[in-house]
């Protein structure tokens, strides 16, 4: 897990050290890369979607409200990639629906611990690194560290890449 977090913030350095400066930061004209600014628009309304599909999957995750396609299709693109420690596991909303509600059956408990550890956004890319409490059909608990790599487009999901470390007993 330190792993994980370390290349991540070794790779994040740069939107970091934006979001403390409030500036881009970087010569786009010498190295070719964009630093966004935390205090565009763009980032604000990415970051208010992140943070309300984060509650909407926990209120899925908890038995607050019902998983559904419509509730799904607020939140992602009808052909979102949806990845888990490289492997494909959806290629469409039919199959992330499908996936989801196997979760569910799968463990008798699952919720999120919000807010997330570190989110950083930079422009329609988003980084989080959040975690999961489970508690499975034996009733043994336990948490899992996720990083996940999402693709915005139109305030939708297109692409999710998450790395998952799974803490079971």
């Amino acid at each position: 897990m330190k792993t994980i977090i370390a290349a991540l913030c070794l790779m994040l350095t740069p939107m970091i050290l934006c979001a403390q400066t409030n500036k881009p930061i970087g010569n786009t004209k010498e190295n070719g890369v964009v630093i966004f600014s935390q205090q565009s628009n763009v980032i604000q309304k990415n970051r208010q979607f992140i943070q309300g599909f984060f509650t909407w999957l926990d209120a899925i995750s908890s038995n607050k409200i019902p998983l559904d396609k419509k509730g799904l299709l607020n939140y992602f693109d009808s052909h979102v990639i949806y990845t888990v420690n490289g492997k494909t596991l959806a290629f469409d909303a039919a199959h992330l629906l499908s996936r989801f509600a196997k979760l569910k059956k799968t463990y008798k408990k699952i919720d999120l611990i919000l807010p997330a550890k570190i989110m950083v956004i930079a422009g329609n890319q988003v980084a989080v690194h959040y975690q999961i409490k489970i508690q499975n059909l034996k009733h043994q608990h336990y948490i899992d560290d996720v990083v996940v790599f999402i693709t915005l487009k139109q305030q939708k999901i297109i692409d999710w890449r998450a790395t998952i470390a799974h803490n079971a007993p």
